[in-house]
């Protein structure tokens, strides 16, 4: 049985990648892993990032309603106080009425 070795030699990309990766060895571990934190890091600050903006969209959509609604209020307490004031004027015209 006759083994035929091809000719074909690796891609340079492959062989530019092992090189590295044999520069990569002889990094401490620390300097190893730092790309992969940086990129873990990158990751955690877009998704606090995109938190914030949520929060502070729904802050402001609340705001927008506590305005609103607090200008309700205002005319709804004037309109209690108003009846309230007509009602005691009523009870005591149908006292005086009585009398």
């Amino acid at each position: 049985m006759l083994l035929i070795q091809s000719q074909h030699k690796a891609p340079k990309n492959y062989l530019l990648r092992k090189q590295q990766d044999r520069k990569r060895d002889l990094l401490p571990m620390e300097l190893k892993s730092e790309p992969r934190l940086i990129r873990k890091l990158e990751k955690k600050l877009r998704k606090a990032n995109q938190t914030i903006d949520t929060l502070e969209s729904q802050l402001t959509a609340e705001r927008e309603l506590h305005v609103k609604y607090k200008s309700k209020c205002k005319s709804l307490r004037h309109k209690i106080s108003k009846f309230e004031a007509d009602k005691t004027v009523l009870t005591i015209s149908v006292t005086a009425c009585r009398c």
